[in-house]
């Protein structure tokens, strides 16, 4: 009697059937006890394994030679010999392989591996087997110097020496197709995924740990393909670009500045704290004192000397190409008259030699959208504010491209009025 278990159906509509097939057959029912062959009395239940579930087998075993293939095998064999024994000692040049101490011969006759011959004299029959002979001498190869971004986003250039050799012939010669090109690429992405988490520092401080990780993390793949790696040696590193400064502002806080906060305000943070490194050490104050807010124009004589349409005719004989290849950006400006007026200026630095006007700019999108009064307006063009004065006291609001915003002070400099 088999056990069965059907799960029982949740609705009606269920069409699902599950049958949870129990690998446990009755043997005999209560009071029959058998007798086994080694006189001890036999189980009521016997293992019934499912060969799909619980006879897994290796790839290499799966598909088993049928009676057929097998006799067909044995039959060629048979008739190789033969023609090997009657074509004496002719057929020896052909048969008998030397293999030298340090070599592997690995053989596969009609396609089915026989096994893993050598060192020695070994017999290959002609036109049945074919053989690759495996060198289990240690060799080494180098990685080509590759570029790799630090954790600082600096930008290092190295390469690594290394040193492997074969540890198992069958899976070096069944598993992969070019095992010394699988090993170089797989060799060149850990030390790359190494490197990357680190800052320059410690890449120049810890290259033995860095040869170590990297050697542990390519043996857990290349031990499938039947090599070892030995040894991997980092080259000297060369910089190509040096990380970006520390933030003194991160030590500071613990890290917890720049995740909320934009670009252009974590510059204007590093300049202000470079300014006061530079300056010397600066004298605690009960309060913090705050950015003063740039005084408006004085006069009204003095803001319609420069009016919004004036300095849209002072900016465009300053456009140039080179100015569009410099910047590539298209900015807008919303200028606030009062509470419901408002007027739309565009500067295109991103097509031709550059356009400026009233209105929304032709080519499209702006990449940068900057929101301010005509005070605001005024002083930055001026040079009585800084753009980033401007940003951190709320007067001037930035929308879209943070990189491409950054360059505003820089154009204001070279359009000043």
């Amino acid at each position: 009697m088999t056990a069965k278990y059907t799960r029982i159906p949740m609705s009606e509509n269920e069409g699902l059937k599950i049958d949870f097939s129990s690998a446990f057959q009755y043997g005999g029912m209560p009071g029959q006890h058998a007798t086994s062959s080694n006189g001890g009395s036999s189980r009521y239940f016997s293992y019934e394994g499912n060969d799909r579930d619980h006879n897994r087998r290796e790839p290499d075993d799966v598909a088993g030679p049928t009676t057929l293939t097998r006799c067909y095998s044995n039959f060629v064999e048979v008739l190789c010999y033969i023609l090997v024994c009657i074509t004496i000692p002719v057929s020896g040049w052909f048969v008998f392989k030397v293999c030298k101490q340090f070599e592997r011969v690995v053989i596969f006759r009609l396609g089915r591996r026989r096994g893993v011959k050598g060192p020695g004299v070994t017999m290959v029959l002609p036109c049945l087997d074919r053989y690759t002979v495996v060198d289990m001498r240690t060799k080494a190869f180098s990685v080509p110097p590759i570029q790799v971004f630090t954790s600082d986003n600096g930008v290092i250039e190295t390469g690594a020496d290394v040193h492997y050799r074969v540890t198992d012939p069958v899976h070096f010669v069944t598993s992969v197709q070019d095992p010394n090109h699988a090993l170089r690429e797989l060799t060149k992405t850990s030390l790359r995924n190494q490197l990357t988490k680190l800052e320059l520092t410690d890449i120049q401080n810890t290259k033995i740990s860095i040869c170590t990780a990297t050697q542990a993390d390519v043996n857990k793949t290349c031990s499938l393909w039947g090599l070892e790696v030995g040894r991997i040696e980092m080259s000297a590193v060369k910089i190509i670009s040096m990380p970006e400064p520390a933030n003194p502002l991160n030590k500071l806080l613990g890290g917890s500045i720049g995740s909320g906060l934009p670009a252009g305000i974590m510059g204007a943070f590093q300049q202000i704290a470079a300014h006061a490194s530079s300056t010397g050490p600066v004298q605690a104050s009960p309060t913090v004192p705050s950015i003063p807010a740039p005084s408006p124009v004085a006069s009204a004589s003095t803001r319609t000397l420069t009016t919004p349409q004036d300095i849209i005719e002072a900016v465009r004989p300053l456009l140039s190409e080179g100015l569009v290849r410099n910047f590539g950006t298209v900015y807008e400006f919303i200028l606030k008259i009062d509470e419901d007026a408002k007027d739309f200026f565009f500067l295109d630095l991103k097509t031709g030699n550059g356009s400026v006007g009233k209105g929304k700019p032709p080519s499209g999108p702006a990449d940068v959208t900057f929101t301010l009064d005509q005070d605001t307006l005024h002083s930055l063009m001026t040079g009585r504010m800084g753009a980033m004065q401007a940003y951190i006291t709320g007067q001037l609001s930035v929308t879209g491209d943070t990189n491409a915003a950054m360059k505003l002070e820089v154009l204001i400099d070279k359009l000043k009025l």
